[in-house]
């Protein structure tokens, strides 16, 4: 056991004086190590395989195809994130009042189908929805 404990990264006076549990407690860590380790290795093979399929896709785009495509400057992740702007904002908010009114719409719809009325009403009700939730 005692190689084992070198092996966990546990000093010889820790393995003979210390509690018992403790090479338990080396040996956990050091397969959590281990496997974060091979999961690492694992994804920069990954990684690096990304970085080959792109080179090759585009040295083949170029050569054969019309498009003029650029090798990507920065590696992949390393690029900062940015934060959604005002504009993107408005637009998803201009693009939520638009779902509410078509859904507006939809359940004016099937009311009328229910009653069997004309189905005109249904774009008055959606421009309806629209107009009140553009105001809020």
């Amino acid at each position: 056991m005692l190689p084992s404990a070198i092996e966990y990264g546990m000093s010889i006076k820790e393995f003979w004086e210390e509690d018992p549990e403790l090479f338990w407690a080396y040996r956990f860590s050091y397969i959590n190590k281990v496997k974060r380790e091979a999961e690492m290795q694992n994804y920069n093979a990954w990684l690096q395989g990304l970085y080959f399929y792109d080179a090759l896709s585009i040295a083949l785009s170029n050569s054969f195809g019309k498009s003029n495509y650029k090798y990507p400057l920065e590696p992949y992740g390393m690029e900062e994130k940015k934060e959604p702007t005002e504009a993107t904002l408005s637009e998803k908010e201009k693009l939520t009042i638009e779902l509410k009114g078509r859904v507006a719409q939809v359940q004016a719809l099937w009311k009328t189908k229910e009653k069997g009325k004309e189905m005109s009403s249904t774009t008055e009700k959606r421009e309806e929805v629209v107009k009140e939730n553009g105001k809020e």
